[in-house]
């Protein structure tokens, strides 16, 4: 038989439906983590993004709401997703000074929510990837999800350079000879000393 019993949130009088929790605090806590999670008031992203424009400190602050599948904080505005970090960039700097420029973040942090102004600034797409590099966020080689090569893999290639065809590595390793071409020329894992 089954103890009954009331939910342990404070001034719920419902049935236990599982964990000590009523039905309703129990879905909660299995969607958000919390039996007192659930959506967000209305208005209360806009009031955080209107203090992070004017944030003056040194660590990040992250976006607690809405985020997008890369981590970057979201808002709808007019009913359309906008990232965060990008209206505190334009808020802050200005406008981008190209259409294509990216929203950069100093601190690396920008795919776990960080919309600190003092992070971000406008940047060509080829010196985010270059800041990317810099602070370890950047996917590649082995941390790139599709990659087919581990380091030693490279380096071996290398040094079979000459003494074997493009064509029989590739065979070897699984992958094509064009690959080990651009590996020998430095065009793919160029980075790699």
């Amino acid at each position: 038989m089954t103890a009954i019993g009331i939910c342990l949130v404070c001034g719920c009088d419902r049935p236990i439906h599982a964990r000590c929790l009523c039905n309703a605090h129990y879905k909660r806590f299995r969607r958000h983590g919390d039996p007192l999670g659930g959506n967000t008031s209305v208005g209360d992203p806009i009031k955080f993004l209107k203090f992070a424009i004017l944030y003056c400190g040194n660590n990040c602050l992250l976006w607690p709401f809405s985020k997008n599948p890369f981590g970057y904080g979201q808002i709808a505005i007019e009913r359309f997703p906008k990232l965060v970090h990008r209206i505190v960039c334009e808020e802050v700097h200005g406008p981008p000074v190209r259409p294509d420029d990216h929203a950069a973040h100093s601190c690396g942090n920008g795919h776990l929510g960080c919309v600190n102004p003092i992070h971000i600034r406008w940047a060509t797409a080829k010196e985010n990837e270059a800041d990317k590099i810099i602070h370890g966020s950047r996917s590649r080689g082995e941390r790139h999800g599709a990659h087919k090569l581990s380091e030693a893999h490279v380096r071996q290639i290398r040094r079979w350079r000459g003494t074997m065809s493009c064509r029989d590595i590739g065979k070897l390793l699984g992958v094509s000879p064009s690959t080990v071409n651009r590996i020998h020329n430095g065009g793919r894992w160029g980075w790699l000393e």
